[in-house]
């Protein structure tokens, strides 16, 4: 339903150089920001459902296997967006995309099922 590729395009300044350890891929970082948005997670409660929940991984296109951005993570990735005025832009075209296909994204907060009492 997205375009993914015009959110990369949009992407690819933020880590111009290639020194040091590889930064994580900055569309898997953004969609995992908007996951943040939509399930009102905080960073930490970000960190932990990407090592928890094969949709979140799926979505943001981490595998099974590979290990997901700790929270400092997103606080780093977000300001880095901010440098780049890119943070309300990506959220907005995200959105209109939405909208011109009459799709909405109805956000909400997740449920960890092991701590409801069932009676």
């Amino acid at each position: 339903m997205i375009d993914w590729n015009s959110v990369a395009a949009l992407l690819d300044p933020l880590y111009p150089v290639s020194k040091g350890e590889p930064a994580w891929p900055p569309v898997a970082m953004f969609r995992a920001l908007l996951l943040s948005i939509w399930y009102d997670l905080s960073d930490v409660k970000l960190a932990e459902a990407l090592d928890d929940r094969s949709s979140f991984r799926r979505f943001c296109g981490f595998s099974a296997s590979e290990a997901t951005p700790e929270r400092t993570a997103f606080v780093r990735f977000r300001r880095l967006m901010v440098a780049y005025n890119l943070d309300r832009s990506l959220f907005e075209a995200v959105t209109l995309q939405l909208k011109s296909k009459a799709e909405m994204v109805k956000t909400g907060t997740l449920v960890d099922a092991q701590h409801c009492l069932c009676q």
